[in-house]
């Protein structure tokens, strides 16, 4: 499908089974309507392991409260929708001559002998108070948990949301964010990923828990659409982290209650047009857990740096209506002139590849000092996240030229924004430029301290120095 190609899922895929990596088994939690796989499984649900999951929760229904109300996304199949994107295991899983179309492959199973958990639990009521009880209801092994679900205040939702009462009341709306925030803090081992819901407002005064993207274990979901645009419906804001296709994705329904337009025994167990910030979540959700099965030891905040930090960024220009509805903020990449970061779109190879390979290259707004440059000094400043950097030689016609400016690189370890080289020019008369000298930071301080090093004439490294300078307000701020 597209968006498995937009999100480069398959070339995911096809790297991890060639660098073939040790897995470990890994856990999906999805809070949601539940999953449509008792009385006979559906096919896309065939030899998943369900973990403590409840065989009342293997049948997608909501509450008896909420059908009442005739909520359609809850009639729809809504949970088996996001199980199937995370882990639908396919009988072609084993061998491809047992692939019976239309079938599908949830993520998770893409990855060769990947042993993985999904486990089903369902928010009463969409009540948040019951929030806590629900995340205290998986079991010990779970570690990401998708939450394609909302609670929106009613000021801000429809007419018609407001009457089959699919909000939280204005007053009770700080209470909720407590309670969501609550459980998220008080389980730090596990990853949330959070849809940012479809209201196409800022994200931090609609919904809860998307507004809790600022927390270093809850990740924010928007939607985009194949063209990279933000899809009308998503929300936005700085607590979005990243952003993932949302619009019309393929996924299994309730059986027999699907829409897949051809003939045979399984034409109605599959949807064309699962759309919504609910569909974007589960396909980060599915690849925040390849990282955490190929990779253990990741924390869910290294997670969710991992993330960002690879996603693609997007841009539009900076007189859009668009501009500064963001989508993510923590990728980097240089815009064109008259263009702005919009946000960061989910890439599923540069993720495991970061993952498995650390290092990574990020891209840079503007031209570094003097290409060439070598004997410099670099201090970091952690709470600026600013590069200082500081003289070096150059090689020049006539040998070498000895430079004494002084940089700063901002967003300097990739996340924040875009990385940007600034000159500074300190007051004052500097030292003589130099190379291969010594410098240290003093962060309480703000200070950049160095000492020696030497200019070159011809091959000789003289005149040689043994002064020491201190540089104040280093770091530019």
């Amino acid at each position: 499908m597209l968006h498995t190609i937009k999100i480069k899922i398959i070339d995911a895929w096809e790297f991890v089974n060639m660098a073939n990596p040790l897995t470990t088994s890994v856990g999906v939690g999805v809070i949601d309507t539940g999953i449509d796989a008792s009385d006979g499984r559906h096919p896309e649900f065939v030899g998943v392991n369900f973990g403590e999951t409840l065989p009342f929760n293997l049948k997608d229904l909501p509450p008896l409260k909420l059908q009442e109300l005739f909520f359609d996304f809850l009639k729809s199949g809504h949970g088996t929708k996001v199980a199937g994107v995370i882990g639908a295991n396919n009988i072609s899983a084993t061998s491809s001559i047992n692939y019976k179309f239309p079938q599908m492959n949830g993520v998770l199973s893409g990855v060769r002998g990947l042993q993985y958990i999904l486990e089903a639990q369902p928010l009463e009521n969409l009540s948040f108070i019951e929030f806590g009880t629900i995340i205290d209801s998986f079991g010990e092994n779970i570690n990401v948990i998708n939450m394609s679900i909302s609670s929106n205040k009613c000021s801000e939702v429809s007419f018609i949301a407001q009457a089959q009462r699919q909000c939280v009341k204005d007053e009770d709306f700080s209470e909720a964010i407590a309670y969501y925030a609550d459980g998220f803090n008080a389980h730090q081992d596990k990853l949330f990923v959070v849809g940012a819901a479809n209201e196409n407002k800022d994200v931090a005064f609609v919904s809860t828990p998307a507004n809790l993207g600022f927390l270093n274990n809850v990740l924010t979901v928007g939607s985009t659409n194949l063209q990279d645009g933000r899809s009308s419906f998503s929300n936005f804001g700085f607590a979005v982290g990243i952003a993932a296709p949302g619009e019309h994705i393929y996924a299994p329904a309730i059986r027999g209650k699907g829409n897949f337009p051809i003939s045979g025994d399984e034409a109605f167990n599959y949807v064309t047009d699962f759309s919504g910030t609910s569909a974007s979540a589960p396909m980060v959700t599915r690849v925040a857990a390849i990282l955490k099965s190929i990779k253990p030891e990741l924390t869910p905040g290294e997670i969710k740096n991992i993330l960002t930090r690879t996603a693609d960024s997007l841009f539009v220009s900076s007189t859009s209506d668009e501009a500064g509805k963001l989508l993510g903020s923590g990728c980097s990449g240089v815009p064109l002139t008259g263009q702005v970061l919009r946000g960061c779109r989910l890439n599923a190879l540069k993720a495991v590849k970061s993952a498995l390979s650390p290092w990574i290259e990020i891209s840079i707004s503007n031209p570094p000092p003097a290409v060439d440059r070598h004997g410099y000094s670099a201090v970091y400043d952690q709470n600026t996240n600013h590069l200082i950097f500081f003289g070096g030689v150059s090689g020049t016609p006539s040998c070498c030229a000895s430079f004494n400016d002084v940089w700063i690189l901002t967003n300097a370890n990739g996340i924040g924004g875009i990385p940007q080289w600034i000159q500074l020019f300190p007051f004052g008369s500097p030292p003589k430029g130099r190379s291969f000298h010594s410098a240290v930071y003093d962060q309480t301080n703000n200070r950049m301290i160095i000492f020696g090093g030497g200019q070159f004439n011809g091959n000789l490294f003289t005149p040689r120095f043994n002064d020491v300078w201190v540089l104040t307000n280093a770091n530019g701020t």
